[in-house]
């Protein structure tokens, strides 16, 4: 799965591309998020995307907030919008950006 792979500036257009990839193929980046690779893909691709806005690396901060991220981008959460709850990509993505 490949999202964007620089780092954000002041935009975060992340989320439009990361609801798109998950229209694409979602039952393998299921498969993918339940392997410790994926998990840890996903987590490395935060740092990296994020990194503008992450506090410095052993910040008490850092862990919470890459976690949060985590969360709000992890493919359950789109699932349960789009799939679940029938939200068109534009509503899932805004509601994304709230978390």
């Amino acid at each position: 799965m490949q999202f964007a792979s620089q780092p954000l500036e002041d935009d975060p257009s992340v989320i439009p591309a990361v609801v798109m990839a998950f229209m694409t193929d979602l039952e393998t980046i299921q498969a993918q998020a339940r392997e410790p690779r994926g998990r840890s893909a996903h987590r490395a691709w935060i740092e990296h995307v994020f990194a503008p806005w992450l506090p410095a690396h052993g910040s008490p901060d850092r862990e919470a907030l890459v976690m949060a991220l985590y969360a709000a981008t992890d493919v359950m959460q789109w699932k349960l919008l789009r799939r679940d709850f029938d939200y068109t990509p534009g509503v899932t993505e805004q509601i994304i950006r709230r978390l």
